[in-house]
């Protein structure tokens, strides 16, 4: 923020729409917390994520920030140590890094100036991305998974 004249307090441009952005950030950030927290009471089956899952992710996400993308190296580390069968590997990315990138959003979205023009395509493009596809991919056989997540690994 500047300080202009005698207290007068003029924010950056943008301010508004950061701050905007963050609420509605932290508003759909708790609400997913409150729906995997609820529908893993209620499921009480399976396999819990233990230590292997939560070092994998910790090192995914840390080395994300430089630029190195969370989802392939994630997808290399489950196939590899074999933690995640190949048709859960899309949902459970996009639940397992979905807390991290709203903390990483937090962090990002008020250090690094981005225009606004360019942000909220970006926003707007990765959610419906993600809404689409998941349902689409949660739909497809083992085979096909496969080769899509061969073909993004290639791609990445």
């Amino acid at each position: 923020m500047t300080i202009l004249g005698q207290g007068s307090i003029v924010p950056p441009p943008g301010h508004s729409l950061r701050m905007a952005l963050l609420a509605i950030l932290a508003i759909v950030g708790a609400r997913f917390v409150w729906v995997l927290v609820a529908a893993l009471r209620r499921a009480r089956r399976g396999r819990a994520a233990g230590g292997a899952e939560a070092g994998v992710g910790f090192v995914t996400v840390f080395f994300d920030t430089f630029g190195i993308g969370s989802f392939a190296t994630t997808t290399a580390a489950f196939r590899g140590l074999r933690l995640v069968p190949d048709e859960l590997l899309p949902g459970t990315l996009n639940v397992g890094h979905a807390v991290t990138s709203v903390l990483s959003a937090f962090i990002f979205i008020e250090l690094v100036p981005v225009a606004p023009a360019t942000l909220l395509p970006m926003i707007a493009s990765a959610g419906l991305g993600a809404w689409l596809g998941s349902g689409i991919v949660a739909r497809l056989p083992r085979h096909r998974i496969r080769i899509g997540m061969g073909i993004a690994l290639l791609v990445a």
